[in-house]
């Protein structure tokens, strides 16, 4: 995998609900992303998270791990300090490669204000 990649990936998917584009959710998350929870339900939660930390105002890579697999391609995961117009946040996204696109498997987001 290559890292600029991943961190495209990533950044588009910050910038992305930084403008509450939500429609292009499918272009970024993984199949397997929305299988617990639907992306409406996703979407509510960002805009519950949204209220509690402010909007999105900044956000800077802080950490990057390659996981190794033996079944499939190696995934990366990429740990962002966020700062949001009330409080910080620590958001660690797992990037995977599906059908060749590079994609949002896992998304966990830490903050003292949660």
């Amino acid at each position: 995998m290559e890292l600029d990649k991943a961190k495209t990936t990533a950044e588009t998917l910050i910038e992305v609900i930084k403008a509450e584009q939500f429609d292009k959710f499918p272009d970024i998350y993984s199949k397997d992303f929305f299988q617990n929870i639907t992306q409406q339900q996703w979407i509510d939660d960002l805009n519950k998270l949204k209220e509690i930390l402010g909007s999105i105002d900044s956000y800077t890579l802080t950490e990057t791990n390659f996981e190794h697999n033996i079944d499939k391609p190696d995934d990366i995961v990429l740990v962002y300090e966020i700062q949001h117009s009330k409080f910080k946040s620590h958001q660690t996204f797992t990037i995977i490669i599906e059908d060749g696109k590079y994609k949002v498997f896992g998304q966990h987001i830490k903050s003292d204000a949660l």
